[in-house]
């Protein structure tokens, strides 16, 4: 579902995502590294998979996962996306998050991140916060570990892509870290 608040950070508006997002969801999902991160192997991409996939985010029964829209304050333009999924009975959430091609290199998902840890630890009373990335995507581990995620283990072989298996790494944050 998407979310219903609205988070401020320096740089950055997290946002619900909106219908009208559509159109440049679908520009910024365009690229290859995207695709492979969110759909599942074998889905075409096409406009009709992003309809598909935003009223999948709007008809969500469940009130666990969230979904915001990653906006630059200056321009108002929607560049990239932040998930968050909950398990309230646990305490935990996992965190998922991409960026636009355009908009890689500038801090702007580390910013997003951090605010989103930041923020849900106390709105959600969450113990830890967690997330997955691919061995082979060294932006995101970078990102993970300069927002204090802590490396907390891997599942090898765990992803066939493009001919080769990688591992799945974890990464952990608790609320006292």
């Amino acid at each position: 579902m998407t979310a219903t608040i609205t988070l401020k950070s320096e740089c950055l508006i997290l946002r619900p995502i909106e219908r009208e997002d559509i159109p440049q969801l679908f520009l910024l999902m365009s690229d290859k590294k995207i695709q492979d991160m969110v759909k599942q192997p074998g889905q075409v991409y096409d406009l009709s998979w992003m309809e598909a996939y935003i009223e999948r985010l709007f008809n969500k029964k469940e009130n666990n996962h969230f979904t915001w829209g990653i906006v630059l304050q200056s321009t108002q333009q929607l560049i990239g996306g932040l998930s968050l999924s909950i398990n309230m009975q646990q305490h935990h959430a996992e965190i998922g998050y991409w960026i636009g091609k355009g908009y890689r290199n500038h801090g702007y998902t580390t910013e997003a991140v951090k605010t989103l840890i930041n923020d849900s630890f106390d709105r959600y009373d969450l113990h830890r916060i967690y997330a997955y990335t691919y061995s082979y995507n060294k932006a995101s581990i970078k990102i993970l570990e300069k927002v204090g995620m802590r490396f907390e283990g891997a599942m090898r072989d765990h992803f066939f892509l493009d001919g080769n298996y990688w591992h799945m790494l974890v990464y952990g944050s608790l609320a006292d870290d």
